[in-house]
């Protein structure tokens, strides 16, 4: 009786962990059927250009959400990133400059949010929706309207490059940094004290763990997430302009939630995290496959992060 009992506990996890494949699975399939050439080599690597950028952020997104938190700065901060980054690659002509232009403002963009709602007590709710008109402005003040156009022959090849003629290169990125973050998220005292900082914040802090210290360190990943995903929007269109990344923050939670990060905290996964990215750049693609109008895919996305969130609550219920 209780050896069923575990088994019907083990088998409902695993039905947990693996829905998302099998919805992604199912998905690609009826898509297959509606348009034979959905699963092209051209499309595929469609795909994996669109998510590349919001599944990085989505990373980013699902170790603050991890905490119990919330980060709104990540739409606004890939523009950020992109026009210092631009600024500086209009005054170096050096690609290497400007990814590392990209990379220091998202850091710094994380770190702030990090400082304010640690040393400030502002939920981080409305710390990052405040950061976030602040970046707004500064994009602005910035750039003062300048587009910024891209030749450099490593933004070329990070942008548009494949591996061996067939593997788009920001592919290879997005994978790594999903490694990178399942490495941190499961062999690290990073990733512990994250899942035990959403689980039970006063019990992590009772048991000695410097609570501040690690919700900086989680918003400055967050925010290094963001820099690698201005380098790799910008250099996919050779231009840098204040509108990159404006849909990119709907995209990054929704990919999170789909993919089984709690927005209550506790619980997620890095290759979860993939997975959902992967539904969102296939759902999207194939709204524009079946010529669906603009403004109805913006629709269609609003009522799937609805169903995500509500979906991830049922699912969750007794959890916590």
């Amino acid at each position: 009786m209780g050896n069923g009992a575990l088994d019907k506990k083990y088998i409902l996890k695993k039905v947990r962990e693996y829905s998302m494949v099998l919805i992604l699975v199912v998905f690609l399939a009826v898509m297959q059927i509606l348009q034979p050439k959905f699963l092209s080599p051209a499309n595929i690597c469609s795909i994996l250009y669109s998510v590349s950028g919001s599944g990085i952020v989505a990373i980013g997104a699902m170790f603050v959400l991890i905490t119990g938190g919330m980060d709104f700065t990540a739409g606004y901060g890939v523009a950020l990133c992109g026009v210092v980054g631009g600024f500086l690659y209009s005054k170096s002509g050096s690609a290497i400059v400007m990814i590392v232009g990209c990379m220091i403002t998202g850091m710094l963009i994380g770190l702030t949010n990090g400082l304010i709602v640690t040393k400030m007590h502002i939920k981080s709710f409305i710390a990052t929706l405040a950061m976030m008109f602040t970046i707004q402005g500064l994009i602005y003040i910035i750039c003062e309207g300048n587009i910024v156009f891209l030749d450099d022959p490593l933004s070329k090849w990070l942008g548009k490059g494949t591996i061996g003629g067939v593997i788009p290169m920001q592919a290879l990125i997005l994978v790594g940094m999903t490694a990178l973050a399942h490495l941190l998220l499961t062999r690290t005292r990073m990733g512990t004290y994250t899942y035990a900082i959403g689980g039970n914040e006063e019990a992590g802090r009772y048991a000695g763990v410097d609570i501040d210290k690690y919700k900086i360190l989680v918003f400055s990943f967050a925010g290094i997430c963001t820099g690698v995903a201005s380098c790799m929007m910008v250099t996919q269109v050779s231009m840098i302009s204040p509108t990159i990344g404006s849909t990119t923050l709907m995209d990054a939670i929704a990919a999170a939630v789909i993919g089984g990060t709690s927005t209550l905290g506790g619980k997620g996964s890095a290759f979860g995290t993939l997975i959902g990215a992967l539904i969102i750049g296939v759902i999207s693609n194939a709204l524009i496959l079946l010529y669906v109008p603009t403004n109805a895919q913006y629709l269609v996305k609003g009522m799937i992060i609805i169903s995500a969130l509500y979906l991830n609550q049922l699912m969750n219920v007794g959890e916590k």
